[in-house]
């Protein structure tokens, strides 16, 4: 059963090259992306459908840098004010301004915004320096009643920073009233598939989450895991029913430009993935196993565990 809709509504980000960003290189420009008009479109087939009864409750915007559209904030207070339909919006935090959170604050949004560590981790990191901004933007939506979320990737680089004393003190004291800190590891999807190494030791990566769940009185602190079956559109109209086959063309299952969205919207199964004319088993695995080139043992993939799962599957016997 679908659970959510993920939405990579851009592929541009205004920063350099993170070395883990997920989608690996950027769109240089807009060429292509849905208008406005058509993401309205296809946000009124979803509230005019029954998708919400049947559990899929929320769509979650993804980058890029979803910010990035100047028509992003608008594109929210349709889909939360006009529509009703809570969002969640994945950001680096650097091109929210004043009027951006003027327009969110009475909408059904939350906004998660990566923080990697201190000043001069966090900056090396996202290769530019947007810490100050990164802090300022979170703290302004904090104070304007919008729900915040902080996302840590757990690096090498980042460990002994997101433990110092002095980013627990910016988590309690300025950033006070985040929702979650939700720590992830480097998945294996864009630039991140070659850098598996950086990675910590999953006993590293359990002694910070087990110290932040020790410390955490203001805030929860969960694991982020890649997302529960979804219909992943990305920013051309595609629709994808793996996220890790995203851009992949035998594995587009339509375009919102000419097909409906209740058209293109189906339970997920590797049955179903088995039985269409255009998918074989072996190209299934074929492009799994690309995707886990670099990280067989790392169960945070959500490839990993699919590759178990069909191991496992009678369909493939």
């Amino acid at each position: 059963m679908i659970m959510a809709i993920a939405w990579r509504i851009t592929r541009r980000c205004n920063l350099g090259k993170c070395f883990f960003c997920r989608i690996g290189d950027k769109a240089k420009n807009s060429d292509g992306e849905l208008s406005f008009e058509k993401v309205k479109d296809i946000c009124s087939q979803y509230a005019s459908s029954d998708y919400i009864d049947k559990g899929i409750k929320k769509i979650y915007f993804t980058g890029g840098e979803p910010f990035i559209r100047e028509d992003m904030a608008d594109i929210l207070n349709y889909i939360t004010v006009d529509l009703q339909i809570p969002a969640s919006v994945v950001t680096n935090g650097t091109l929210i301004n004043d009027n951006n959170i003027y327009s969110l604050k009475n909408s059904l949004i939350d906004i998660s915004i990566s923080l990697d560590g201190l000043e001069d981790v966090h900056n090396n990191i996202r290769q530019s320096k947007v810490f100050n901004k990164t802090i300022n933007t979170i703290a302004n939506l904090l104070e304007n009643g919008i729900t915040v979320d902080v996302l840590p990737t757990v690096t090498r680089c980042s460990y002994d920073s997101l433990l110092s004393d002095e980013f627990i003190r910016l988590l309690t004291k300025q950033l006070k009233g985040i929702r979650y800190i939700a720590f992830s590891q480097i998945f294996s999807l864009g630039y991140g598939k070659y850098w598996q190494s950086e990675n910590v030791s999953k006993e590293k990566y359990k002694n910070l989450l087990q110290y932040y769940k020790k410390i955490a009185i203001d805030f929860k602190v969960i694991e982020r895991k890649p997302k529960p079956p979804s219909l992943r559109i990305d920013c051309y109209g595609n629709v994808h029913s793996l996220s890790e086959m995203e851009g992949i063309k035998e594995f587009i299952d339509g375009n919102l430009c000419k097909s409906s969205l209740d058209s293109l919207l189906f339970p997920p199964s590797f049955f179903w993935l088995f039985n269409k004319s255009r998918y074989s088993k072996e190209r299934i695995i074929l492009e799994l196993a690309y995707c886990l080139k670099d990280c067989s043992n790392n169960e945070n993939n959500l490839s990993y565990r699919i590759i178990q799962q069909l191991n496992q599957d009678r369909y493939l016997a």
